[in-house]
């Protein structure tokens, strides 16, 4: 496909392209400059002039991309093109940002950290499980496996590929071992 240059401007597939380049001279990680350019080809039509993209025009997108997205994640794609149109002004690319004017829409609640059993949540939950896990009944395992995220503070995936070997009985008791696979 051919790129289309508008004499005397940039299309936004130009601008992003300087853009990627940019951050990869700069030394940003490849997730990084990937990450962005895929956020900024979300927003940005290819073949447009990016002076042509209006405050109007990507307030109305940010609202698109907001309905169907968390909010962090639609509020990281906003900064993006923030940062991106700030490059474009300190490159002569654009005179005025169209992106600086957006703020981030109102009412909606961030995450805050993981949510968190209180300790008598946690007691009743513990005894439960060992309830379980001492009868033996269906789900023994599950209970075993929510212990051990309970208690040692373990992650689903480290609990899934615990193995036998894992566990050294040595003279300190019982260790268990987590960690990467190799």
């Amino acid at each position: 496909a051919a790129k289309i240059e508008i004499i005397g401007e940039v299309t936004c597939e130009v601008a992003i392209g300087k853009y990627e380049r940019d951050l990869i001279q700069r030394g940003r990680k490849r997730n990084t400059y990937r990450t962005a350019r895929e956020r900024l080809e979300r927003w940005l039509p290819k073949d447009r002039a990016l002076s042509s993209v209006t405050a109007r025009w990507l307030k109305n997108k940010y609202k698109e991309r907001a309905a169907t997205l968390a909010v962090d994640s639609h509020r990281a794609e906003l900064a993006e093109m923030k940062r991106f149109h700030r490059w474009c002004i300190k490159k002569g690319l654009l005179k005025i940002s169209p992106a600086e004017g957006i703020e981030p829409l109102e009412g909606q609640c961030r995450n805050r950290g993981k949510k968190k059993l209180r300790q008598r949540e946690a007691a009743l939950f513990s005894q439960e499980a060992v309830k379980i896990y001492r009868k033996g009944e269906r789900g023994y395992e599950g209970a075993l496996g929510a212990l051990l995220a309970l208690y040692l503070g373990l992650r689903s995936w480290e609990i899934c590929t615990l193995r036998v070997r894992d566990v050294d009985k040595g003279m300190a008791g019982v260790v268990l071992w987590v960690g990467e696979e190799e």
